[in-house]
């Protein structure tokens, strides 16, 4: 069962019923969550829908490990999730709830993660924005990043995407080795998977 599903089941609502709101999308969620705030009557079946998948993926989240800490009661987290319908209004409501409640990785955020976690994943996670930390040497265009001094696990980094004031900072300060956080894609180049760097993050 998915954590879609699981969520809605949670609070009784069947999965089946949730497709026939499928084309009720999250500008009209945020419209009706804004009206029902101001007291406005709202008696529609996609909205109900809607709403009980926000409030099983919210009950759902109280439970997880994967999910962001909620100090939000349930009708906060509808409001939570109006807010982001109203800057996302093609998503799917159950897509803003499950990236709201931190279920869901935001597309457009970069994903945390230990080099020995994504040498061991790379393969699977070609196109996902991450962003990885450790020891960084620079060679021209290209580098590597470990995970602690000179050992083996290593990834290969493509920095000849970074804008020119990060490229400089790294020629200037990671010939040798520098202490770095990198923020890009997962890219398959040299007939192996490492990260197209899109940003750098350092003290």
């Amino acid at each position: 069962m998915s954590r879609v599903s699981a969520a809605i089941a949670v609070t009784g609502f069947l999965f089946s019923g949730a497709s026939l709101a499928e084309d009720y999308r999250c500008a009209s969620f945020a419209n009706d969550v804004y009206g029902q705030d101001a007291g406005e009557a709202n008696s529609s079946y996609e909205f109900a829908v809607s709403r009980g998948i926000v409030d099983g993926v919210f009950v759902a989240s109280q439970r997880s490990p994967l999910a962001v800490s909620q100090d939000q009661t349930r009708g906060q987290f509808r409001r939570a999730v109006a807010v982001r319908c109203s800057s996302h209004p093609d998503e799917t409501v159950e897509n803003a709830a499950l990236t709201v409640s931190g279920l869901l990785p935001d597309a457009s955020e970069y994903r945390s993660m230990a080099p020995l976690d994504f040498n061991l994943a790379k393969s699977s996670i070609v196109g996902t924005k991450v962003s990885l930390s450790g020891d960084l040497s620079v060679s021209s265009d290209s580098a590597t990043l470990y995970s602690d001094e000179m050992n083996t696990n290593s990834i290969k980094i493509d920095i000849s995407q970074l804008a020119q004031t990060d490229r400089e900072y790294l020629t200037e300060n990671c010939t040798g080795l520098c202490q770095i956080t990198i923020n890009g894609v997962v890219s398959k180049f040299n007939f192996s998977e490492g990260l197209k760097a899109e940003s750098i993050a350092h003290e």
